[in-house]
This record gives C-alpha cells, sequence and structure tokens, in this order.
C-alpha cells in the first residue's frame, strides 16, 4: 500500500519538535544586509544629488533636499522591505516539526509547498554545508503529485533557533531507525 502525504499550511503546535525562524537572527541579518545597501546605495545617490546641486548652482536649502531625500526614501523603502518580509518568514509559523509519526516540511527558503511526510516516506535525511550554513535535506519516497518520488526537500538553518547538529539528533531519535539521518557530508 502505498505512503501518501497530507499537504497543510502549518503543523500543529502541540508536535513535540518545532524549530521556527529566530526573529532576533532574522533582522540582524536582514537589517545588516539592508544598512549595508543602504550606505552603498545612499551615498552613490547623495553623491550624485550633490555633483546635480554644484552643476545648477542651487541654493544650500535645495542641495540639502537633493542630496537627503533620496537617500532618506531609500532607506525608508528598505526598512519597509525588511520589515514585510519578517512578517513573511516569522509569521508563517515553524519551518520544520516532527514526532514519531512523521516530519513536517516548508521547503527551502521561501517557504512554498509544506508537506506532512510519514517516517516511511522518507528515505533519508542528510545535512550539507554550504557558505554559510548548513542545508538539511530530506530525501521524499512518496507518489503524492505535490512531491515527486525522489524529491529532495530542503530546510536552510542560517536563521533557525536551533542548530544542524541539534536537529539532525532530534530527527534521528524520532525516525527510530525507519529513516536514515545522517550528519554533515
Amino acid at each position: 500500500m502505498p505512503v501518501t502525504q497530507a499537504m497543510t499550511d502549518r503543523p500543529p503546535e502541540i508536535i513535540p519538535y518545532l524549530v521556527r525562524v529566530e526573529g532576533r537572527r532574522f533582522l540582524a541579518v536582514a537589517g545588516g544586509v539592508a544598512a549595508a545597501g543602504w550606505l552603498l546605495t545612499g551615498g552613490l545617490l547623495a553623491e550624485v544629488g550633490y555633483l546635480v546641486a554644484q552643476e545648477l548652482d542651487a541654493s544650500r536649502l535645495l542641495t540639502l533636499t537633493l542630496v537627503g531625500l533620496p537617500a532618506l526614501v531609500l532607506g525608508g523603502l528598505l526598512t519597509a522591505v525588511v520589515a514585510l518580509w519578517h512578517g513573511r518568514f516569522i509569521g508563517r509559523g515553524p519551518v520544520l516539526a516532527a514526532d514519531r509519526t512523521g516530519v513536517w516540511v516548508a521547503n527551502g527558503s521561501f517557504r512554498a509547498n509544506p508537506v506532512w511526510l510519514p517516517w516511511e516516506a522518507v528515505s533519508g535525511v542528510l545535512v550539507r554545508r554550504s557558505w554559510l550554513e548548513d542545508l538539511i535535506f530530506i530525501d521524499a519516497q512518496t507518489p503524492h503529485p505535490a512531491v515527486p518520488p525522489g524529491a529532495r526537500l530542503m530546510v536552510p538553518t542560517m536563521l533557525l533557533d536551533r542548530r544542524s547538529g541539534e536537529i539532525v539528533t532530534a530527527l534521528s531519535a524520532l525516525a527510530a531507525g525507519r529513516a536514515p539521518v545522517y550528519g554533515r557530508w
């Protein structure tokens, strides 16, 4: 009898092992990237505004406007983008959940296609080190049309509230030998 999975937006909160995106870590990383982009791009825009003001032989008020306004608008836009992405990542619930019956995965960095897989439908859990973070891959062997057999579901760990070693240890204990769980490779 083939094993199938249920598609769901969010696992129930009673599942014993939940892994979420950590809000402070997300704000630190996204805010840092936005601040660096603002400094570089805002500085360039301010310089262009200053050169335009010098070319026009503008008054001091117009010079301040041409220099400051683009930098302020860019800063506001970047702040709004970080706030929107914070709501998208943090407000959507856990990224990974597991219990003795199976594992729930919100696949990929944009958390599309959340999937519940019973342990019998998991052919392996692997961890691979990428440039900045560990990536946890859950190999699925299931006939469900949303997840073809042999699909690999990915969970990036950079912004999560638990480290990859802790996640792999918990998944190994919950799988109880029904699916192989490997550490880094």
